[in-house]
């Protein structure tokens, strides 16, 4: 006789659940996320803990539970305080405190998205108003003087623009055929070399955001690009253009996961950096 998994008694014969008690669960989930969305439109984040844990109670539900719509409805509110680019004092206030009030788990929260799009409008807000927060983990870069991290993304792919040569024309001589399907080509190549530049991936590595300088660290080639050397700065769908004030220094184009913050944040340390 098999044993529900919700509320523990006879299921029935190779049964494992009723179907009552199911629907008791499921309802369990929908009543705790109206609850925690209500809560973050009142602000009223004290009670809400307490007040979760019981509807998880009489719903077969578990403390576990509880943390996952905290943590569901907390990245929502990340999402539509962002969705107009901006994350404001007051929101950013707000968010704090459902997580204090809440007792939700910092530790929890830092391995999701949402929490890493918190981190970025905070850090853009600051950057902004001529603030400058620290980056507290390890970078592998050595910093100069009143020089501070402020954002380091990983994986990133590193071009720049390149001259290539290439034949245009055909070959001459004959075919020699050697298996079936396949030929090899004997003669000479005709044509004429032409050059063009296109945009080349050199390395991939790490971009390191400072107050100061932007640095580069890859596997064959690591270089440092001073804010103040920079002269544009162009989005693009895979990544961003960086152009320096100098005729010898190429164009770098880095390929990486989130263009808009990263161009918005050189953008502005450049800016903040000259002034």
């Amino acid at each position: 006789m098999g044993k529900c998994k919700y509320c523990g008694k006879p299921a029935g014969f190779l049964r494992t659940k009723h179907k009552a008690c199911e629907m008791i669960y499921k309802e369990g989930w929908k009543k705790m996320l109206n609850l925690a969305e209500k809560a973050f439109t009142t602000g009223n984040f004290r009670s809400l803990r307490g007040q979760l844990l019981e509807i998880a109670q009489n719903h077969f539900r578990t403390e576990k539970d509880v943390e996952d719509v905290l943590t569901t409805v907390w990245g929502k509110m990340v999402d539509h305080f962002l969705d107009d680019g901006n994350l404001d004092e007051v929101e950013e206030e707000k968010l704090v405190r459902f997580i204090k009030e809440t007792g939700l788990s910092v530790d929890r929260l830092a391995g999701k998205d949402s929490y890493t799009k918190f981190m970025k409008g905070r850090l853009l807000r600051k950057v902004m108003h001529g603030e400058i927060e620290q980056f507290y983990e390890p970078v592998p870069v050595i910093l100069g003087k009143s020089e501070v991290p402020v954002w380091v993304f990983q994986n990133v792919g590193n071009y720049e623009m390149r001259k290539c040569r290439e034949y245009v024309g055909g070959y001459s001589g004959f075919s020699v055929k050697i298996a079936r399907g396949v030929y090899y080509r004997v003669g000479g190549f005709k044509g004429n070399p032409v050059e063009k530049t296109e945009l080349t991936h050199v390395d991939e590595g790490v971009l390191v955001f400072t107050n100061k300088n932007l640095y580069f660290v890859g596997q064959t080639r690591s270089y440092r690009i001073p804010y103040k050397k920079i002269i544009s700065v162009i989005p693009y769908k895979e990544g961003i253009m960086v152009y320096q004030d100098a005729k010898t220094k190429k164009p770098q184009f880095f390929e990486l996961d989130d263009v808009w913050f990263s161009y918005n944040l050189l953008v502005n340390l450049v800016t903040l950096e000259k002034d």
